[in-house]
């Protein structure tokens, strides 16, 4: 099997993103009332496309695509980054990222709304959230980022760094006022990037970084 290819989105290469979004909606306690539609999980899955002809000029067939897909099947975090032929037939699309978020919309809720929960990363970023920036919109975290073998890891990070509020007011069709993001312990790369894009860790609970909130450095 061919290595995988790299799709890159630097070195003045252009590629088109496409989203895919699979959300639901969940109910949550608020007051002695259930709310629901106002909260929700998501999971979006950004892609890149190259063109047919490049595809072939890198010495690559539709065969390789199914070799691929085969192999990622193996893998489990990988089997839902799999890469095909657009419907028109004229480009490859490959997975980048696979990002699973909570979204809350902040006007319709009130603190004992996370008195209950049992997610402690979701209760310390929306608790942080209500208490600090009552404003219009939605908070959104990202609990988890699958990176695919399509991209380099410190490209993709930089990807999610430099336009994840943007990827997710696309994908999830809401405004996104305070954006937070899951961090790995182990990940000082993924830090940094988020960093130096202006999000910064929660007090509460260091290794979420956000954006768009009143924060410790």
């Amino acid at each position: 099997m061919k290595n995988f290819i790299r799709v890159s989105c630097k070195n003045g290469e252009t590629r088109c993103l496409s989203f895919t979004c699979e959300s639901t909606s969940f109910a949550y306690l608020q007051g002695k009332e259930l709310n629901y539609g106002n909260a929700m999980f998501a999971a979006l899955t950004v892609s890149a496309s190259v063109p047919l002809k490049e595809f072939r000029d890198m010495g690559f067939t539709k065969s390789d695509i199914e070799d691929w897909n085969q192999y990622m099947l193996l893998a489990r975090e990988h089997e839902d980054l799999q890469a095909g032929i657009n419907p028109g037939g004229d480009y490859a699309v490959f997975p980048l990222l696979r990002l699973f978020c909570h979204s809350y919309m902040l006007s319709a809720l009130d603190e004992e709304a996370f008195e209950g929960l049992e997610d402690e990363e979701v209760k310390a970023f929306v608790l942080a959230v209500y208490g600090q920036k009552r404003t219009p919109g939605c908070a959104v975290l990202v609990k988890n980022i699958t990176y695919s073998p399509f991209v380099a890891k410190n490209e993709a990070e930089e990807l999610v760094a430099e336009n994840l509020a943007d990827f997710l007011m696309f994908a999830l069709q809401h405004l996104g006022s305070v954006v937070g993001v899951v961090t790995p312990k182990q990940d000082v790369l993924l830090k940094a990037r988020l960093k130096e894009n202006q999000y910064l860790p929660l007090k509460a609970a260091e290794w979420i970084y956000a954006k768009e909130l009143f924060v410790d450095a």
